[in-house]
């Protein structure tokens, strides 16, 4: 390498650029295609039920909304053929510790029902959860109760236990019951309706609280039609803009929610309400995520295209090797002369292979890190950068230009199988 330092360093650019390229690809697209609760597959399902009938703008053919309609939602919560169930819609609004306006925010909020925190199996840090009296439902009074993200909580209790503080949401006091542990599902399972790849939200409150303040979605409100005028008009609209859950418990409990759903859609049919004929589903988690286009074609062409680069940057540091071998012919040659092997010369050209594809590691390394890091500052694909993406991007930029390399060093262990020994007449002397 001495002798002839480009084609190796030329060679080692190569491969850390085609692997560090690779690595960063790979690992995002492993994020993207992970299951985000295989401890949930079996237990939780989401309620889908077609309100319109025929194609719809919003979904594929064939396809229910991954949403549902008040009164649909209501209605099953109502019919509590579920061990547990959760209703539930994304909003914005502004909050703050009590007394202190300067650390006021805008956060992105989930109204929910009470029992979002049991069927996600979300980790506490402290506290826990609002009893189910407080959603507000069955009273029309709901509890001015909240939970808090570990984030929100850092940035407006400075990390403490808020157990019982009091904050302001839009101007209304509430107290906090409970914060979230580190809790980051990839892609966002629980609502499909709004971007994939982003965390969840900062603050939950009681569904109630939505209807008294009239939030609207802050993600998507779907209608086959017109759109209603106010909240009112929602409330009893054909617009689909939450999502139901449902705890159940095993086969026989699946099935039995199964009918009680034909049963509902049924029944709603018949009043002129929902159109025939029904199209309803009963989906889990991974079914779900099956239905739905989580990894797109664009994504799945950057993949390949990541791939073909790393192909590329191989075949120009085998070349480049190849190029390096050739300069040495008659060294090796006078080596065989002197009695090595054809099986010595090749794992000496592989085992020089082996030392280049860890020197290209280093940089690879480094730039795989600045990759990440960079697509974790972008809010679409943060939640994807977690401390597992990082592991998985490291190592596949530590292997990756190894494995690389040591491909790359079979066409100089060709050529040095196809050397022939120096005859004495082609030494020279002096």
């Amino acid at each position: 390498m001495r002798s002839h330092p480009g084609p190796p360093a030329l060679a080692t650019v190569a491969l850390a650029l085609g692997s560090a390229a690779a690595a960063t690809t790979l690992a995002i697209h492993m994020a993207m295609t992970q299951h985000p609760a295989p401890a949930l597959e079996g237990t939780a399902y989401m309620v889908q039920i077609d309100p319109w009938g025929g194609p719809s703008p919003y979904t594929k053919a064939g396809e229910p909304p991954d949403m549902v309609t008040w009164r649909d939602g209501v209605a099953l919560l109502q019919a509590r053929a579920a061990a547990r169930q959760v209703l539930s819609y994304p909003s914005e609004l502004s909050i703050a510790p009590s007394g202190n306006p300067m650390r006021a925010e805008v956060a992105r909020i989930r109204f929910t029902s009470a029992e979002f925190f049991d069927v996600f199996d979300t980790p506490w840090l402290y506290g826990g959860g609002w009893a189910k009296s407080d959603d507000g439902l069955e009273t029309g009074v709901a509890g001015r109760v909240v939970v808090l993200s570990k984030g929100a909580n850092a940035r407006l209790f400075d990390g403490h236990n808020s157990v019982g503080q009091a904050v302001d949401i839009a101007g209304e006091p509430a107290t906090v019951v409970g914060v979230l542990d580190h809790w980051h599902p990839t892609p966002l399972y629980y609502d499909m309706s709004g971007p994939r790849f982003i965390a969840p939200e900062d603050v939950y409150l009681p569904i109630g609280i939505g209807l008294e303040l009239q939030a609207f979605s802050a993600w998507s409100t779907n209608c086959d039609g017109r759109y209603p005028a106010n909240f009112d008009d929602l409330l009893e609209s054909e617009c689909v803009w939450l999502t139901l859950w449902v705890h159940l418990l095993d086969a026989e409990d699946v099935a039995r929610y199964r009918a009680v759903l034909d049963q509902h859609v049924q029944h709603q049919a018949a009043m002129g309400l929902l159109p025939l004929p029904p199209n309803n589903r009963l989906r889990s988690v991974k079914a779900l995520l099956d239905s739905q286009v989580t990894v797109t074609r664009g994504e799945q062409i950057r993949v390949l295209l990541a791939l073909g680069f790393l192909a590329l940057c191989v075949v120009n540091a085998a070349a480049l090797m190849g190029s390096w071998a050739a300069h040495k012919s008659n060294l090796l040659g006078l080596h065989r002369a002197l009695g090595a092997r054809r099986a010595h010369l090749v794992g000496h050209a592989l085992l020089e292979g082996l030392a280049l594809g860890v020197v290209a590691a280093l940089p690879t390394l480094v730039i795989s890190a600045i990759g990440l890091w960079t697509l974790a500052q972008q809010q679409s694909l943060s939640a994807l950068v977690t401390a597992s993406t990082y592991i998985v991007g490291m190592v596949l930029a530590a292997s990756t230009p190894v494995l690389c390399a040591v491909l790359a060093s079979a066409v100089p262990a060709i050529l040095a199988c196809r050397v022939k020994p120096q005859s004495h007449g082609n030494w020279v002397t002096t």
